[in-house]
Order: C-alpha cells, then sequence, then structure tokens
C-alpha cells in the first residue's frame, strides 16, 4: 500500500540519472522523510540568493535559469537547466548551506523537495550515489570556473570563443547574451564579424 501511495513520487525519482540506480527499499527509505511536490509559474523563484538549503530540490519537469548580479547591476544568466536534473547539489552540501544564485522558473516547473537529512541518509547507506554526488559537485566546479574565465576576458570575441570551447554552438543569440552579460545587439554583431573573417560558421542555423 505504502508503494502505491508513493508510486508518482518513485516515478520522479527515477527520472534523476542520480537515483536511477537505487534500489526500490532505499528510494521508499528516502521517501519516507518530508517531501513534497511543487508547481511554479513562469517568473517564480524557485531558490534566491542567501536563502537557506533545508531541502533537496529536483526539477521534474520545466526549465529554470541561474541567475547572478554583475557588476554593473546588471542580472547575469549563469546557467539554464532542463528537466529532470537536480537544482541545488552544490549548496546543500556545502558548509553554510546557503544558496548562492537566484533560480527562476522559465516556464511551468514541478519541483519535488525531500529533506537534507533523508538525502544525506541515502549518501550514507548507497556509496555509489555519495560517488556520483562527488563527481556532480565536480563538474559543476569546472564549468563555474570555465564560466568565470569567460566573464573575467574583456574582448567580446574572446568571450565567444571560451563559450563555444565549453557548449559548442551558438543556438539562441538572446540567450547567449544574457549569459555572456552582454547586450544582444553588440554579441549578434560580433558572431556576424567572426563569421565573415572565417572564425565561425553557421551550420544548420547555428554558430560554430
Amino acid at each position: 500500500m505504502e508503494r502505491l501511495h508513493y508510486r508518482y513520487e518513485m516515478e520522479d525519482l527515477r527520472s534523476i540519472p542520480l537515483f536511477a540506480n537505487c534500489s526500490e527499499t532505499e528510494l521508499m527509505e528516502l521517501l519516507g522523510h518530508p517531501h513534497k511536490r511543487h508547481i511554479y509559474r513562469l517568473g517564480d523563484v524557485i531558490m534566491a540568493r542567501n536563502d537557506r538549503c533545508q531541502s533537496l530540490l529536483l526539477l521534474i519537469s520545466g526549465k529554470v535559469s541561474l541567475h547572478v548580479a554583475g557588476g554593473n547591476g546588471k542580472c547575469l544568466v549563469v546557467k539554464r537547466i532542463t528537466s529532470p536534473q537536480i537544482l541545488n547539489l552544490s549548496c546543500l552540501l556545502n558548509s553554510n548551506q546557503k544558496v548562492t544564485v537566484d533560480c527562476v522558473a522559465d516556464d511551468e516547473c514541478c519541483v519535488l523537495s525531500i529533506s537534507r537529512q533523508g538525502f544525506m541518509g541515502l549518501l550514507m547507506l548507497n556509496s555509489n550515489v555519495s560517488i556520483c554526488v562527488a563527481r556532480m559537485v565536480a563538474d559543476q566546479n569546472r564549468f563555474l570556473v570555465g564560466k568565470i574565465k569567460t566573464l573575467a576576458t574583456e574582448n567580446l570575441e574572446e568571450r565567444v570563443v571560451e563559450y563555444l570551447k565549453s557548449d559548442g554552438a551558438i543556438r539562441n543569440i538572446r540567450a547567449v547574451a544574457d549569459m555572456l552579460g552582454v547586450a544582444r545587439p553588440s554579441l549578434s554583431r560580433t558572431v556576424n564579424a567572426m563569421i565573415r573573417n572565417g572564425l565561425l560558421k553557421r551550420v544548420d542555423g547555428k554558430a560554430v
């Protein structure tokens, strides 16, 4: 009966790669801790900077973007995330458990929150999950180092090159402009000039 009661939550957890290989017993133990499903609309703030992380947040459906305030007061998009993904792994595990960015819904999102205590219990029971978490945190740190390197570059052409090293292609000028902290027309002019000069080429509508 309990398994049927948690049927939808079990499906939600299985959709997240981190939990895909967990046993049913482990997932039932995790769901035995406080958890809740939340619905957010376009523009809703899911997490705000300096909030305290008390739950693991799983993006079950929808898309979000992570924002920080730039030095000029402009909001920079650090990353865009598409479901299914974990939203707050690093801040949940850091020493002060504080959120470091604003997480905003880009469309209607479903988020499953699970208590930190339950998640930490799973880490202690399942070494494979612990190893995966360590790898995910390392990958996030590598991404942030690359992002800082890109933003620290003054020349916009060099920023574009650094972005392409990590993402491979520019698919949406507006989205990339937000991530690089520049105006869309400026990025569009730079990309077009790089294409004319043979530094980039356009393939299937993407600059690569």
